[in-house]
Order: C-alpha cells, then sequence, then structure tokens
C-alpha cells in the first residue's frame, strides 16, 4: 500500500526542556515524516536551537515574533507544508512508533476520510499511564484546509488530531 507523505508540525512555546522527547517519538516512527515543521511560538529559550540541532531529522523552524494562543499557532506550520497530510504534535507529548502508520493506512484505505484522530493517555511525571487524559469529555479542535479553519467538535474525545489529508482541496469525513 503506498501511504501519502506525511509533515508533523509542533508547535512549541519555551519548550526546550520537551522538545526533544515529541523529536525523538517523530523520528521513532515507523512510517517516517517527509517534513518537519516547528512553530516556535516567540520562545524565550532555545526551542529553536534544540528544533535545528535534533539529529536524525531535518526540521524546519517557523519563528513567531509575538506569541499566539491555542491552536491557531499551528496555522504558519501547515501553511510551510509541502505535503498531503498534516499530522499535530504539542512539544510537550510523544506519538507511539506506529501511530503515523496507522493512521496513514486508515487514510489511504478510504478516499472519503479527511481526517483520523486517536486517543490520548496521561502519562505521570514518574511513568504511571493514568489513563484516558479527556476521561470523555468532548474535544473541540481546528482542522486547517488551505488558509482557512474549521472548528469541530469530536465526541467521544480523539484528541490528536492525525491530519489534514489532501490540504490543498476540500475533503469529505466519514465516521469510521
Amino acid at each position: 500500500m503506498a501511504f501519502p507523505r506525511i509533515c508533523a508540525v509542533i508547535p512549541a512555546h519555551n519548550s526546550q526542556a520537551t522538545l526533544g522527547r515529541a523529536l525523538a517519538s517523530v523520528r521513532a516512527q515507523t512510517l517516517p515524516v517527509s517534513q518537519l515543521v516547528v512553530v516556535d511560538d516567540a520562545s524565550m529559550d532555545s526551542t529553536a536551537e534544540v528544533a535545528r540541532s535534533y539529529q536524525g531529522l531535518n526540521a524546519e523552524v517557523v519563528r513567531l515574533d509575538k506569541k499566539c494562543r491555542g491552536r491557531s499557532r499551528a496555522q504558519p506550520g501547515v501553511m510551510a507544508a509541502t505535503t498531503e497530510l498534516v499530522a499535530f504534535l504539542d512539544a510537550d507529548d510523544e506519538w507511539l512508533p506506529t501511530k503515523l502508520e496507522k493512521q496513514a493506512a486508515v487514510i489511504a484505505a478510504n478516499d472519503k476520510v479527511s481526517f483520523v484522530s486517536c486517543g490520548s493517555d496521561l502519562i505521570s511525571p514518574d511513568g504511571v499511564n493514568t489513563g484516558d487524559i479527556y476521561r470523555g469529555q468532548v474535544v473541540v479542535t481546528e482542522i486547517w484546509h488551505g488558509k482557512h479553519c474549521f472548528q469541530i467538535t469530536i465526541s467521544p474525545p480523539l484528541p490528536c488530531l492525525s491530519g489534514v489529508p489532501r490540504c490543498k482541496r476540500p475533503g469529505a469525513s466519514t465516521r469510521i
């Protein structure tokens, strides 16, 4: 099965302490990303340098001079993407190694699927999995399509939005 190319977008603000772990999880994917964009959200620390110097990934850093709030800070990363899919990862989170491969397989198998998302567990500082981070709450998120943003509600919550396939043209969504 041929998979579409994927750009990982990582919004980061003062994330020098956690960004390396997030980048390691991108590098460990069984389906490698074709592009990586770290959006440095007006950090005061060495977030951008951590991204640029990370071995094994050629991160493009987009620097925002003014701090943004919420998901809108990912928009410059989406606009920089040159791939068919965009996957989002917060700088203080990490992906399991097969995340992108599993999600890309769903999209590749069904041309009516416009995005795929997944659950998320909270891991305590001492490494204990405390379970579903959203505990059944409804999640509202945004999908960027070209230069336009659409707000969607996902219930049950599926917070790891995997991407916006075919970013340059409208897509349909299908519950699977």
